[in-house]
This record gives C-alpha cells, sequence and structure tokens, in this order.
C-alpha cells in the first residue's frame, strides 16, 4: 500500500469506509484505488473479464498484493439516483435497466455476490457496477442479489406512486 501510494496522488476517500480513494497518476489522470489486506486476485480476475465482455466493471490498471488500481468511474450510486427520481416511468425502466444488467452478468456466468444500491453507479453512459470482492462462478439470477439491488428502486417508487405498495411482487428474476 505504501509503495502504490507513492506512485500515485492521493486526493481523499471515495467511500465511508476509507478503502477506496481518489488518486491521480503522473499525467494528471484520475483513478480509485481500492486497499486490500490482502488482495484475492479473483477479484481482478472477475473484474477484468467483466470489463473485457462487457464494460460493466471498472477498466483494471494494477492489481497488487493489498491494492487495486482501476478506472474512476464517474456517477452516482443507484441508491442516490433514485432518491432523485422523480418519474415512476424512469423508475420502472429502471428496474428493467437493472434485469438487463443481471442477465449480461448471467451471459458471462458470474455472480457478482455484493449486488446492490452502492455497488451500481449511474452514468451519463448508462450503469456500471463496483466492487467484485465476492463475485464468483454461478447464475447471477439464482442469487439473491436483485432484490438487494430492486429494493431501492421500489422503495422509491413506493414514494412517488404510492399504489405500487398495494401491488404484491415477489423479489426474483426468474
Amino acid at each position: 500500500w505504501d509503495e502504490v501510494k507513492g506512485n500515485y496522488s492521493v486526493i481523499g476517500p471515495l467511500d465511508d469506509y476509507g478503502t477506496v480513494v481518489l488518486a491521480k497518476d503522473a499525467s494528471g489522470k484520475s483513478l480509485a484505488i481500492k486497499r486490500v489486506d490482502p488482495i484475492d486476485k479473483l477479484e481482478c480476475k472477475f473484474m477484468t473479464e467483466v470489463y473485457l465482455k462487457s464494460k460493466l466493471a471498472p477498466q483494471l490498471y494494477e492489481c497488487g498484493e493489498d491494492y487495486i488500481v482501476m478506472e474512476l468511474i464517474e456517477g452516482e450510486t443507484l441508491s442516490k439516483w433514485v432518491k432523485k427520481v422523480g418519474s415512476t416511468p424512469i423508475l420502472i425502466k429502471s428496474l428493467r435497466t437493472l434485469l438487463d444488467l443481471i442477465g449480461e452478468f448471467d451471459a458471462l456466468g458470474i455472480v457478482h455476490g455484493d449486488l446492490h444500491g452502492r455497488n451500481i453507479i449511474v452514468t451519463h453512459g448508462g450503469w456500471r457496477v463496483i466492487d467484485y470482492e465476492h463475485a464468483h462462478r454461478g447464475s447471477q439470477s439464482a442469487d439473491d442479489s436483485f432484490c438487494y439491488a430492486a429494493r431501492d428502486i421500489i422503495d422509491q417508487l413506493k414514494k412517488v406512486a404510492p399504489e405500487i405498495a398495494k401491488i404484491k411482487y415477489t423479489c426474483s428474476v426468474g
């Protein structure tokens, strides 16, 4: 960690825990650096595979013993984004986007393992997924992730369209 900090200018934390920081390289390019102790190289493997095949993950630049240097995904978390949306059609469309995202992971045969509103970043170019610490092989739609990620959207839908609260739904993809 100390070695990587020597190669980059650390600006400040990007998360509430201080494990991910905003940094700049020598050229001034903004990056995200995640500190882990010690790193599970599978996180880097899955992040790279998802990035190369679907661009849903951040691009990985360096994977050290206790850190990951990666592309900075600019946008806001799905949890924060849905709180600003006051449109029922947009929120319903976001549930469809979430299903499509899960379908992309299914096509890759990867379960993110920790898919929720704070690990999905809404950008101008679409949704991106961060934090591959719990990723593994399998079927994303068989995981409970849809329920966790959809909860933020459904809770906001209930606020902007109270009639939604009366609808019985099951939180499953299949």
